[in-house]
């Protein structure tokens, strides 16, 4: 048998650091807020991993704790074997490091815990839930029956009176679901989930009824227009209105393009003086002038040409004098001196002299002669860029001229953007008048689509509420329950006999596809039904804890351990004596119970442990 053997808490609630003994059944006994619910909380942390009832996150667990860091450890003898279960939670920075250990590591937790999630019991909860609440409770916990169902006959039976399916492939979605779906679970479970399926279907088809519902009340009808109308001839109506536009707008481009070029032929007026450039004076008078100037420049550049001759013949003899005179006499053949060359150095200083004024008054002439030439050349350049100006005035003139667009001359502008905009306003009309017809057209196909798949939405929406009552827990769940009802009762009828000392004879379960209207309770001696209800306070305890040791034997768990809290706080001294010996001696469920009332048991001191708190 598994059994937890010891658990130590470190940081958590109120108690710093301890070590408690789980061996064989436990009474916790102390004051409130001793630490008594802290242990089987902290028994839940290390199998589970989270306080059931409670958020799973481990920002919500470390709120648990009293300190940067939280432990526990739980020791459990599996037939023998010591398996130690480790769990720490700490603070790394702002985020909470959590470490899990089980030695051995192979160990599986999952396996030994089964489906039981391991709730510690509250009673007053327990007494205060609605008869549907319970019924779930109990089917929560109860081992699920085998029995196998049909679901396309229960589906098909359930909705037959709707007549024909709007929706088939809902339908048969539905169906492939729950084959699908029984492939992984069985029994109860299956119907359970089926049922949580069919309830998220009905959230979303109620979802996309409201939304269907919008649309359509979105859709626009324009009642004003004559739907007689040919979409087709309008379309073709505007095309044509269209065209008729752009061949405005080109007729008023070139309109505007005569505007502008009579505007650039007015500018030039005061360049053009005749039909042509030929008899224009401006151009005659300059053509003249750079023919004149041209010829005076042929004549000024002969004269600077005899000048530069006459200057270099000159310059020639001048410097043939200078070098005898600078050698002294000397011969200029034989380098000796030559007394007949000697005589002749004085005339020829003299001779030097001349020829160098002549040379001034050829350089000053052939000076004035080249101011002369380029005087003449700026009159050419002038007359030649007059030539080109007013030629080029006359040959714009011309190619402008020609750029007018006589087919518009005369034309008026205005009219024509008149027109245009005419066009425009009717082709808008018409476009309105497209766009409501369109709209027209949409609407009636859109509302016929659209009411055809509300339909269908609401149809679905009525399935789903027949299947939802038929897979409820007043539906199948109970249908299948009925057996495992039975075998609980049976259960329980022993251990009721030992708590109650003969006063039952067992213990009853009353199921009805009815809501609210599931109850259970004891039959008397004399046969009589007593609900649990009408049970006294401390005769709900003791039918309470037998429940719990009759569901915890049920379950497929190999841990079959109980956790109660408050339960003997509702007896009397006689009964918690009674209950206690009854406890005392059950071996195949560990028991763990936490409360106030003291125990004089015989045997108080080997399962009582009394907690204080650090």
């Amino acid at each position: 048998m598994v059994k937890l053997s010891s658990i130590t808490i470190n940081g958590m609630h109120k108690v710093k650091n301890k070590t408690f003994d789980l061996t064989g059944f436990r009474y916790f006994h102390g004051e409130n807020g001793a630490g008594k619910s802290t242990i089987m909380q902290a028994i839940q942390l290390a199998l589970l991993g989270y306080i059931p009832g409670t958020d799973k996150n481990k920002s919500a667990i470390f709120k648990h704790s009293n300190a940067p860091e939280m432990s526990i450890q739980l020791t459990i003898d599996d037939n023998d074997n010591v398996v130690t279960i480790s769990r720490c939670w700490y603070k790394k920075g702002r985020d909470i490091v959590v470490e899990f250990s089980v030695e051995p590591a192979i160990y599986d937790i999952k396996e030994i815990i089964g489906s039981l999630e391991l709730p510690v019991f509250n009673f007053s909860e327990f007494i205060n839930m609605s008869a549907n609440k319970l019924k779930d409770w109990f089917i929560n916990f109860l081992p699920a029956s085998d029995e196998e169902l049909d679901w396309n006959t229960l589906l098909s039976d359930a909705v037959a009176d709707f007549g024909k399916i709007l929706d088939t492939e809902f339908y048969s979605e539905t169906v492939k679901y729950i084959n699908k779906k029984s492939q992984i679970v069985h029994g109860v479970q299956l119907v359970r989930e089926v049922n949580a399926h069919l309830k998220e279907q009905q959230s979303y088809y109620k979802t996309e009824l409201t939304r269907l519902q919008s649309t359509i009340q979105s859709l626009i009808y324009y009642s004003e227009c004559d739907n007689s109308q040919s979409i087709d001839e309008l379309k073709s109506e505007i095309q044509a209105m269209q065209m008729n536009v752009e061949n405005l707008n080109v007729r008023l481009l070139k309109i505007q393009k005569n505007v502008q070029t009579l505007v650039e032929l007015e500018t030039l007026k005061d360049v053009i003086t005749a039909t042509s450039c030929m008899e224009d004076e401006k151009y005659i008078s300059a053509v003249k002038t750079k023919s004149d100037s041209e010829n005076q420049l042929a004549e000024y550049r002969k004269t600077l040409t005899v000048l530069k001759e006459k200057k270099a013949k000159i310059e020639t003899e001048y410097y043939e004098k200078r070098q005898i005179v600078q050698k002294g006499g000397s011969c200029p053949y034989t380098h000796t001196e030559c007394s007949a060359i000697k005589n002749m150095i004085s005339e020829f200083k003299q001779d030097m002299a001349k020829l160098e004024n002549t040379l001034t008054g050829l350089n000053e002439q052939i000076s004035r002669t080249k101011r002369d030439i380029e005087e003449i050349k700026s009159n050419i350049s002038s007359a030649s860029e007059e030539i080109t100006q007013v030629s080029n005035a006359y040959l714009k003139y011309e190619t402008i001229s020609k750029q007018i667009d006589h087919e518009v001359s005369g034309t008026d502008r205005e009219s024509v953007i008149s027109e245009i905009d005419a066009l425009k306003s009717k082709i808008q009309q018409h476009n309105d008048t497209l766009i409501k017809l369109e709209a027209n057209k949409k609407y009636d196909k859109l509302t016929e689509n659209l009411t055809n798949i509300k339909y269908k939405t609401e149809q679905n929406i009525e399935l789903l509420k027949v299947w939802i009552k038929l897979t409820d827990v007043n539906g199948l769940q109970s249908q299948i329950m009925e057996a495992p009802f039975k075998q609980l009762a049976d259960k329980m009828s022993v251990y009721l006999q030992d708590l109650f000392a003969g006063k039952f004879k067992s213990a009853k379960f009353h199921l009805s596809e009815k809501a609210n209207n599931f109850s259970f309770g004891v039959i008397n001696n004399e046969s009589n039904y007593i609900e649990f209800d009408l049970l006294s306070s401390g005769e709900k305890c003791l039918y309470t804890l037998v429940l719990l040791l009759s569901i915890v034997e049920s379950s497929n768990s190999q841990l079959k351990l109980i956790m109660i809290d408050d339960l003997l706080d509702h007896l009397d001294t006689a009964r918690i004596e009674n209950c206690f010996e009854t406890l005392y001696k059950i071996s195949g469920v560990q028991i763990l119970m936490a409360g106030v009332q003291n125990c004089t048991h015989s045997n108080a001191e080997e399962f009582v442990i009394e907690v204080k708190g650090d």
